[in-house]
């Protein structure tokens, strides 16, 4: 979906929920933008698959498939059949926080169905520092893990099946 004219290159874009703007067109939403940090799409993130119309999205006040325990851990999620994209926000203003992650990889229907086969990756997409410590996942828990997500800022994860 788009807003004004089609993206005819997916740097100029910025996705917000299911919608991708183009930002030529539409500065209004990047300034409305709830990841403000971000005001243009990254490039993982494009290679993510995340602008796919297969997309769906699971905005933090609605996602049931990945919690903190911390209610200032805001969980975002992108999903497609073989991945998602976690965007995962510390609300805290002025502490920096180490998060644990509860996924519910079988909701999501990313566990392997082969195992000998397949695995869970995950990668960093971005992170609004670019020196964020990488994100760590347990399989066995289901838990991923990131150390010192600093306040008020954004970092963006992507899980997949492979």
């Amino acid at each position: 979906m788009s807003v004004g004219t089609e993206c005819h290159d997916q740097s100029d874009c910025l996705l917000v929920g299911l919608f991708i703007f183009q930002i030529k067109q539409a500065k209004q939403a990047i300034s409305v933008s709830l990841i403000s940090q971000l005001p243009v799409m990254p490039q993982s993130v494009l290679d993510w698959g995340i602008n796919s119309p297969e997309t769906v999205y699971h905005p933090y006040w609605r996602n049931p498939y990945v919690t903190s325990e911390d209610e200032q851990i805001l969980v975002s999620l992108w999903q497609l059949p073989d991945r998602v994209m976690l965007g995962v926000y510390n609300y805290n203003g002025e502490q920096a926080k180490d998060v644990t992650l509860k996924v519910d990889l079988d909701s999501l229907n990313l566990i392997p169905q082969l195992p000998w086969q397949e695995f869970i990756g995950v990668r960093d997409l971005w992170t609004a520092d670019g020196a964020a410590r990488p994100a760590t996942f347990e399989f066995h828990n289901a838990a991923l893990s990131l150390k010192t997500l600093q306040p008020h800022t954004l970092h963006l994860i992507g899980v997949r099946r492979y």
